[in-house]
């Protein structure tokens, strides 16, 4: 049997990663055992609503720290697209029954970590270092999402503005993905050693996006 070498650059690891995720998430394993409910799509809108304000500050402070090109573009067009689907998140919201006029608060601690995720980012991390995660959480939390999707299409009580919410997410264009490791390999070119912090990305990210699910149930 042919052994397929292990990747060494930071790119390719990055890639191999994320193809080795299988989303099952307890929010998904509820949806598809019937058990979701209508609550925890709300509580899982006060997680996003609440992280949103964290996303956005961290991506334009990323683009203030590191603006020339490629980062600078490519950290600003992430928090305008974070931005954008505000609106569509606030529909959700109210459709599932939040009080549009009422701050959104996480539905529990484990939804304040996402926050703290991007905090560090935006404050602290380098621009490599910041698109490693930033691709794992787009790629993961799009895949997530993509599993997620089908298993609420046949849930009458759920509102439809919150099916078109989470299918933005399922939709979200590869350039996304691409630009953020674009990034990385432009730092980081063959046979440049990875640094820890960008190896540990997927974990790290794949923890914190199931603790987020977990915590709207």
């Amino acid at each position: 049997m042919q052994v397929i070498p292990e990747p060494t650059d930071a790119r390719a690891r990055l890639e191999r990663a994320i193809r080795s995720h299988v989303p099952d998430n307890a929010q998904l394993r509820a949806a598809r055992a019937g058990t979701l409910t209508a609550y925890s799509c709300l509580r899982m809108t006060n997680n996003e609503r609440y992280g949103h304000t964290a996303e956005v500050a961290g991506c334009a402070q990323l683009a203030a720290r590191h603006p020339e090109p490629p980062h600078g573009p490519y950290f600003l067009t992430l928090a305008q697209l974070i931005s954008d689907a505000r609106e569509p998140l606030r529909a959700a919201a109210a459709a599932l029954g939040a009080d549009p006029g009422q701050q959104a608060r996480p539905a529990s601690a484990a939804g304040h970590r996402i926050s703290g995720l991007f905090s560090w980012l935006g404050l602290t991390a380098t621009a490599p270092v910041a698109a490693a995660y930033l691709y794992c959480d787009l790629a993961l939390y799009r895949a997530d999402c993509r599993a997620l999707l089908p298993a609420l299409a046949d849930r009458p009580e759920l509102p439809k503005e919150y099916l078109s919410y989470i299918g933005t997410y399922a939709q979200l264009p590869d350039q996304l993905l691409t630009g953020a490791l674009d990034i990385v390999e432009h730092h980081l070119p063959a046979p440049a050693p990875v640094p820890a912090e960008i190896l540990d990305a997927p974990s790290t990210v794949t923890d914190y996006l199931n603790n987020f699910w977990k915590s709207a149930l």
